[in-house]
């Protein structure tokens, strides 16, 4: 078995201790090769030009960086191109969902607006940007029939000790703690050692 992890900082393991990152708990775990291919800041348009054959398992992490960094328009189709690559060399895909990040009007120089415009998110917020990812995500696991890492309306997800990550000196309320981490490597573990 060979694994590989594509996403963004998600999956990277940005800011996470180096035992707690999922694809260091999966390796270990299972006894195989992780192969990271998951890079700070990137969008599902890279992620097509990082595949190749020879793995058993793909866990994608992309979404969060699509939404906030204008990309989003091609996010659905970006990710069927990703998809269908990885199905056609016989890959078993897990998809894992954006989650809800931590944001606060009142004091913006707190967890998401302490690296993001404020004035941007007057219309909606955050949260509701990320749920229109989320319901891509949801409509991709429908259409291709792969399995679903689901943390937006995970209740186990919701307390601030899953993403309370600490960031430029500030808790940045979008990346997974060291339990967030080891949280979301325990639901991916199920799923392939049920698949």
């Amino acid at each position: 078995m060979k694994i590989l992890a594509l996403g963004d900082s998600l999956i990277n393991g940005y800011g996470v201790d180096e035992p707690n990152k999922i694809r260091n708990i999966i390796a270990i775990s299972l006894e195989v090769e992780v192969v990271n291919k998951g890079i700070n800041g990137a969008t599902s348009d890279i992620g097509l030009d990082l595949l190749e054959a020879g793995y058993t398992w793909a866990l994608i992490s992309y979404g969060t960086n699509d939404v906030f960094q204008g990309k989003f328009d091609n996010y659905f189709d970006n990710m069927s191109a990703i998809i269908e690559k990885l199905l056609s060399h016989g890959t078993k895909v897990i998809l894992i969902s954006v989650h809800p990040i931590m944001y606060d009007y009142e004091c913006p120089d707190l967890y998401f607006f302490s690296r993001h415009d404020i004035d941007a998110y007057q219309d909606k917020t955050p949260n509701e940007y990320l749920e229109s990812v989320y319901m891509v995500q949801k409509k991709l696991v429908k259409t291709y029939d792969i399995e679903f890492v689901d943390l937006f309306y995970d209740e186990n997800f919701k307390c601030e000790s899953m993403i309370l990550n600490i960031n430029h000196n500030t808790n940045d309320g979008v990346h997974y703690s060291n339990m967030g981490s080891k949280y979301v490597a325990s639901k991916v573990l199920d799923i392939i050692k049920n698949g």
